[in-house]
């Protein structure tokens, strides 16, 4: 039953009171302070850029930032956790040519527990060398994660949902130089290794009738590329942010499967008068070969079409587009409007205009630092023609 607020008056009073001390102790964090509402690792660059801590001298000082964790989303329920991130530098960094200094070199270590049982343990290194011209980033994960498959393809029913718990090991790598302003490439890489277990009896993973619910190992390297000009990577104002990832996974290399993945992410930032704001994603991704039903391009969930479940639908090929409207309102408070559309198909030939699902959402924002844009976001989506709905709370923008 949902909360009406009109009977609550002290608790709206409280919540009002709590934000204002939210809002005034968030621009002064120091690296011994913080506490973050996030769905996943938070993000690094909006952590840096509040981090780069300076002596009076202007020396950069090592730091270690500890947070505590707490989101809702319809996939893990309530989850809460900790998560701590060491700032550092290796090496001389040579700022003179830059607008702001170079970022650190960051570890960032995160566990989260949610209500449904799932269990994330991460470890995520960000290497930056030579003022910021060379990363090397990564990450260590392990997972158990109960959740729900509707088998593949885009128009699966509700009658499909069948129950499975995944407990995964995942390394991925990157290392990225950059060769102009704002442009970088490089190696990428991954290995996952991961066991299924809880399946629903009689299920299409039971049956084995999808690829991959033995539990084998994918092994993939391939080639990253990105270009960044946005003004600042938690909600941005302006510029755009282009990455293109090419990976193969090969028996030769190790892997269970052999197929290639295309991954595309276009994001532009659009300023208007009155602080307004549109933002603009367009995502793709296909794969060619045969590969498990758990790495298929998904839509769902808080990153992709919100409203739905986080991989209600899945198959080899997918395209989507988001937009969202950011509007600021009176002292830290802004609202956001939003719609996606988007799908899933055997092949990129088959994806149809007839096909796209559709979300449409709205959410209210408060900024615990300005400064930085960092923003708590609370978002309700509804599932178009489908029925659903979904209430995310979480820190940062989705894009």
């Amino acid at each position: 039953m949902p909360i009406k607020l009109r009977r609550l008056p002290p608790l709206w009073t409280l919540l009002w009171n709590l934000l204002a001390w939210l809002a005034g102790a968030a621009d002064a964090l120091t690296p011994e302070q913080g506490v973050l509402w996030a769905q996943e690792i938070p993000d690094q660059e909006s952590l840096q850029a509040q981090e780069i801590t300076r002596t009076p001298e202007g020396a950069f000082r090592p730091s270690l930032a500890p947070m505590p964790i707490l989101f809702r989303q319809p996939e893990t329920g309530t989850g809460f956790g900790s998560a701590a991130t060491y700032f550092f530098r290796l090496g001389s960094q040579d700022d003179s040519r830059r607008e702001r200094p170079a970022f650190p070199s960051t570890v960032t270590a995160v566990a989260i527990y949610t209500t449904h049982s799932q269990i994330i343990t991460a470890i995520e290194p960000t290497l930056r060398l030579k003022g910021d011209g060379l990363r090397i980033g990564g990450a260590l994960e392990f997972v158990r994660f109960p959740t729900s498959f509707w088998g593949i393809g885009n128009d699966t029913g509700d009658e499909m949902e069948e129950s499975f718990t995944a407990r995964a090991f995942n390394l991925e790598i990157g290392i990225f130089r950059e060769v102009r302003a704002g442009w970088y490439i490089g190696p990428v890489g991954r290995y996952a290794r991961r066991k299924l277990s809880d399946v629903e009896p009689g299920g299409l993973l039971d049956r084995r009738a999808v690829p991959g619910p033995e539990g084998e190992q994918i092994l993939g390297l391939g080639l990253g590329i990105s270009r960044d000009t946005r003004d600042r990577s938690t909600s941005p104002s302006s510029g755009g942010l282009h990455q293109l990832h090419v990976m193969r996974f090969d028996g030769g290399l190790g892997s269970d499967f052999d197929y290639t993945q295309v991954a595309l992410d276009f994001r532009m930032y659009l300023p208007f008068t009155g602080g307004r704001v549109l933002a603009l994603r367009l995502v793709g991704e296909s794969l060619n070969g045969t590969a498990p039903f758990d790495v298929l391009p998904q839509i769902g969930g808080d990153e992709l079409l919100r409203g739905y479940f986080g991989g209600r639908f899945r198959d080899k090929s997918l395209t989507a587009m988001q937009a969202e409207v950011r509007q600021k309102l009176g002292w830290r408070f802004g609202m956001v409007g939003f719609g996606a559309l988007g799908q899933v198909a055997p092949a990129p030939a088959d994806l149809r205009l007839d096909g796209l699902k559709a979300t449409v959402g709205a959410g209210l924002r408060f900024a615990i630092n300005e400064g930085e844009g960092l923003n708590l976001r609370a978002d309700y989506a509804w599932g178009l023609g489908a029925g659903t709905r979904a209430l995310y709370l979480s820190l940062g923008e989705v894009f």
